[in-house]
């Protein structure tokens, strides 16, 4: 286990959990992927060479339950947004039901609510939103699946990235949007649409959510130079 992990999970285990949901583990299993991705890592390698590197890890974590993945063409449309409408039209574009777009979208502006001095006030307002959730949450349908990955993840995820953002003060109201579009945020887009494709696979839909968070992760990662400093 990664030196980066074991911090996150020192400084942040009573923050990040919410026991109430029941796909809280993808949360957990994406910092760890992620650790281990930045411990192979060095910050001058080019962002294919990192993808490369996430191709590994996610081969050697889900083996050939995940065919034909490529970890760069996967995130690539996520790293592109410059405008909200952008990050909706992709949201609209799931094979997920009107309602679970619209509770995405509602996670979204949560995080975006994200100013680096919030973490516990933002984290809380996800807890909040995904135990309500919960409570209409149809297990036979599965109705809220992919929102319950994304949101775990993207728990998880705001405070692995914190202390960078925090130093790195990626956050910034003026900033244009694809600059505000910070990792957690791409984590959960990303984390949602993997979700959907896993679900549809034998992989399932946990694997998906994480193997597309930690696609779009590193990409934004690597995009503000915060990856393997």
């Amino acid at each position: 286990m990664s030196n980066n992990f074991n911090y996150w999970q020192t400084q942040y285990s009573n923050i990040a959990p919410n026991n109430n949901n029941p796909y809280d583990q993808a949360g957990l299993k994406h910092n760890l992927l992620m650790a281990t991705i930045e411990q192979r890592g060095s910050h001058d390698m080019s962002t294919s060479q990192v993808f490369e590197i996430v191709d590994g890890v996610i081969e050697e974590n889900y083996g050939s339950d995940i065919q034909n993945f490529s970890s760069q063409t996967f995130a690539s449309p996520i790293l592109s947004f410059q405008t909200r409408l952008e990050m909706e039209n992709y949201v609209n574009s799931l094979n997920i039901n009107y309602e679970s777009k619209q509770k995405l979208l509602t996670l979204a502006d949560i995080l975006l609510s994200y100013d680096v001095d919030n973490l516990l006030t933002v984290i809380t307002q996800i807890v909040d939103f995904e135990n309500i959730l919960i409570n209409e949450f149809d297990r036979e349908r599965n109705i809220y699946e992919p929102v319950l990955i994304a949101s775990s993840i993207g728990r998880y995820s705001l405070c692995y990235w914190h202390e960078r953002l925090l130093s790195n003060k990626i956050q910034d109201n003026r900033a244009p949007f694809w600059k505000k579009f910070f990792v957690a945020l791409a984590d959960v887009i990303g984390g949602a649409g993997g979700a959907v494709a896993g679900s549809a696979t034998v992989v399932g839909g946990i694997a998906g959510g994480v193997t597309g968070a930690i696609s779009s992760s590193v990409a934004f990662a690597k995009l503000w130079d915060i990856f393997a400093e």
